[in-house]
């Protein structure tokens, strides 16, 4: 499907999913109102009746004929106050902008990686069958976040192709400013439905620093959806810890060697020539979580020890899993 590229902006965050839920579920009654108006044009006020009473009451729990009767299907449409039923009609949305936004599976988190995989492949898939008539009920106003999705989608399964308008949308690029990458840079060889192969899509979203990393991706996440870092650690039993490139967490695993000629561990917080050194975990994390970009040391592929920097969101591990690391790290370096 052809998705043009646009001027909207995605954010980064949504700290209130349940908010934009209820937002889509409002749009979604104000379609059907819109939907029993197209129908009486053509086919008269009986038949459009009818048709939006048995829209209704398919997902009405509480639906009340009579009061329907009484009032008519244009007064009773107007008057329709949501509850937690009709929102749910917009989970797909949330789901989508969850996905889209940071990478997660919100509602169906899953203990393995293909558990997390198939929940994603269910949701693209929903998303593809529904782009051909979503627009029948909600206008054009939410094109922007099916792209975004199938982007990402591309980014983390490999599928063939993705749209331009969600890798725009991922990276955090202007309108402007992908137009210059597509007819300057080169980057980018879209076709006529404006896609591009997905091996050009994940080389250059892996240079935008505004792009968060998928984060079902990493087991000891609970996918948590809230970007919150004032309160680094909490006492709910749960720590929020920035990640990387690649998604690496600042967990102890990653982050805690033996100090030189100290029989101690030691983690290191900071721009070069700006770094300090901690030998306690929790003091080292509430210290990165006062920075206003989050650095660190963390060892490459090749075992050389460099400093990164946090992107996009924060995400959300259990007290005992850091507990249980930092206890690892004291055996296997100090023993």
């Amino acid at each position: 499907m052809y998705i043009p590229l646009s001027d909207i902006m995605l954010p980064q965050q949504i700290t209130n999913l349940s908010s934009f839920q209820e937002e889509v579920g409002i749009k979604i009654y104000d379609s059907i109102t819109k939907y029993g108006a197209a129908l009486s044009f053509l086919l008269g006020d009986d038949i459009a009746g009818r048709n939006v009473r048995e829209i209704l009451k398919s997902f009405q729990w509480n639906f009340d004929e009579d009061h329907f009767e009484r009032l008519g299907w244009r007064e009773f449409s107007a008057q329709i106050p949501l509850n937690s039923e009709e929102i749910e009609l917009a989970d797909i949305f949330r789901d989508a902008a969850a996905y889209a936004l940071q990478g997660c599976v919100p509602q169906r988190i899953g203990t393995t990686l293909s558990d997390r995989k198939y929940w994603i492949t269910q949701l693209i898939a929903k998303v593809e069958d529904g782009m051909a008539f979503d627009q029948i009920f909600l206008g054009k106003h939410y094109s922007y976040l099916w792209a975004a999705v199938l982007a990402r989608g591309a980014i983390d399964l490999e599928t063939p192709r993705a749209p331009l308008e969600g890798l725009r949308l991922l990276g955090g690029l202007s309108l402007q400013a992908m137009r210059n990458a597509i007819s300057n840079d080169g980057v980018f060889h879209p076709d006529h439905r404006q896609t591009v192969p997905a091996e050009e899509a994940r080389q250059w979203i892996a240079h935008r620093r505004s792009f968060c990393v998928s984060r079902w991706k990493n087991l000891v996440d609970d996918q948590y959806l809230e970007d919150v870092r004032d309160e680094a650690i909490t006492e709910d039993g749960k720590i929020r810890v920035p990640q990387a490139t690649e998604g690496d967490l600042f967990i102890p695993e990653k982050i805690m060697r033996s100090s030189r000629g100290k029989r101690s561990l030691t983690i290191t917080i900071g721009a070069k020539g700006h770094e300090r050194q901690f030998s306690n975990y929790y003091e080292a994390l509430q210290a990165l979580s006062e920075e206003e970009i989050a650095r660190w040391r963390r060892p490459n592929a090749q075992g050389h020890w460099g400093i990164v920097r946090g992107r996009g969101a924060w995400v959300v591990v259990s007290k005992a899993e850091i507990d249980r690391q930092i206890e690892g790290r004291k055996k296997t370096l100090l023993s």
